[in-house]
């Protein structure tokens, strides 16, 4: 079995939107594991888009964290987290 490789990434933001869309990374392929890091200065939930496997949430000291994961098939442009 290879190791994993890192392949590209892809970042998103804004500091005062109810949202953040990022686009899936340049090459991604089907069968590929995305792992995606959100970090947010509230506590507020995030619905995450269908089909990533929440790893990790976290809202200690006014901040939200989470990790989660998706292994790639047929991906769209970009995928929409949204923040409530």
């Amino acid at each position: 079995m290879a190791s994993p490789t890192f392949r590209q990434k892809a970042t998103g933001g804004n500091s005062t939107a109810a949202n953040v869309t990022v686009s899936v990374p340049a090459g991604t392929a089907d069968d590929d594991i995305m792992i995606f890091l959100l970090c947010k200065d509230d506590t507020n939930a995030v619905t995450w888009p269908g089909g990533w496997n929440i790893l990790f949430e976290d809202t200690a000291n006014s901040y939200y964290n989470g990790v989660g994961w998706k292994r790639a098939s047929s991906e769209p442009a970009d995928y929409t987290w949204t923040f409530s």
